[in-house]
């Protein structure tokens, strides 16, 4: 090889890192990239819950509308296939469950053994409100677990049994509720 030669692939060389290095996404450009791709899997994460979903609601509405005693063995099946050995937990009446102490008070709901508020005693808002930690009107409580053999199953759809209707604390006493 001639010196021409080797100045020209290094030439060569020099023009593809410098166009690989100048047209490289900024970091600022990567995390819209990250945040776009995290939105788009949430996305196709609940729509992929609602199949199942519209699936319950026909189930529910097939309750409602059949009523003779063969029915309930099919009714019975429908939920067995949908919930699998969960089907026992798929239907029961929501309660609200009080835990308070002297610092807080909290609410906690059998129906998806979710906490539905809690309110900090001794705080208040800037106008002079109680201090709601967490209200279940306001957000969103969602917890999905893959069920072998059943798919996804929603925390929401299930009923808890409490081992206690209310605790209330005082002093250095403690308690523990179990669902």
């Amino acid at each position: 090889m001639d010196k021409n030669s080797i100045t020209g692939l290094l030439i060569i060389a020099v023009l593809i890192i410098g166009y690989s290095i100048y047209t490289q996404p900024s970091q600022e450009e990567l995390e819209k990239q990250r945040i776009t791709q995290q939105m788009q899997d949430s996305i196709s994460a609940a729509e992929s819950t609602k199949p199942l979903e519209i699936q319950e609601e026909k189930i529910i509405e097939d309750l409602v509308a059949e009523d003779d005693s063969a029915s309930f063995a099919l009714i019975d099946n429908k939920l067995q296939a949908l919930f699998g050995d969960l089907v026992t937990a798929s239907s029961g009446e929501e309660k609200d469950i009080l835990i308070e102490n002297e610092n807080y008070k909290a609410i906690v709901s059998t129906k998806g053994g979710m906490l539905k508020s809690l309110e900090l005693k001794e705080y208040k808002t800037y106008d002079s409100l109680p201090l709601i930690m967490f209200d279940q009107n306001k957000s969103l409580q969602n917890l999905v677990f893959d069920y072998p053999g059943f798919g996804r199953i929603n925390f929401t759809d299930l009923y808890f049994t409490p081992n206690k209707a209310s605790i209330i604390l005082s002093g250095e006493s403690s308690d523990q509720l179990v669902l």
